[in-house]
């Protein structure tokens, strides 16, 4: 299994920090690009692991995959008004 940890960088004394805090800057949902398929699929971030990301299957994929070969995930992370705030 694997996680993607989330962190703040921003001290909270910084002034963007109760900027950033505000609704159109948090990333509720995630979109997943995968790289065997075409798939867009929407994901809730409703902690520091995106449940439901990886299916089964594509897990069970990627530990058949050969050695030295990569998948490369995408993950753009939404606000509530489904608007992009960043790339992963």
């Amino acid at each position: 299994m694997a996680r993607l940890l989330i962190e703040n960088v921003l001290t909270k004394d910084d002034p963007n920090w109760i900027e950033f805090q505000k609704v159109p800057y948090m990333a509720i949902y995630s979109f997943v690009l995968f790289p065997f398929t075409n798939e867009l699929r929407l994901v809730i971030n409703d902690s520091i692991m995106f449940k439901e990301a990886i299916s089964k299957n594509e897990f069970n994929d990627i530990l058949s995959m050969k050695s030295g070969k990569k998948a490369h995930y995408t993950l753009i992370l939404v606000n509530v008004y489904m608007d992009g705030l960043q790339k992963l």
